[in-house]
């Protein structure tokens, strides 16, 4: 991955480059081989699947649970945290209001309290 320097910043694929703002820098790197087709049939990433579908409903557990906590407490990396802990209790097999149960009375084996 490679830091584009000077006035003008590109975005989009011009050959084998692609071109593309992270935050607020501006980054090129070379085009993938995959396509968002293979990763979703291929059986070669069958357990990268189950982790995309994993982290998409601890997302939205976790946002849930985020949304009640005071403005003054929200931050990037205390959601991150929270999905971090739902998709460890999601891997073990815990059902969804369970987990949102648990985080609303913030247990104090969880590593934040709210």
């Amino acid at each position: 991955m490679a830091k584009q320097t000077g006035v003008i910043k590109i975005r989009g694929t011009i050959g084998g480059i692609c071109f593309y703002k992270l935050y607020e820098d501006h980054y090129a790197r070379k085009k993938s081989s995959l396509s968002k087709k293979r990763v979703k049939t291929s059986s070669a990433f069958k357990n990268t699947m189950v982790y995309a579908n994993r982290l998409a409903e601890a997302s939205v557990i976790g946002s849930e649970v985020y949304r009640l906590l005071p403005k003054e407490k929200k931050d990037r990396e205390l959601y991150q945290k929270i999905v971090g802990i739902i998709m460890q209790l999601l891997k073990k097999g815990t059902e969804k209001e369970e987990i949102i149960g648990m985080l609303k009375k913030g247990k104090e084996s969880f590593a934040f309290t709210f």
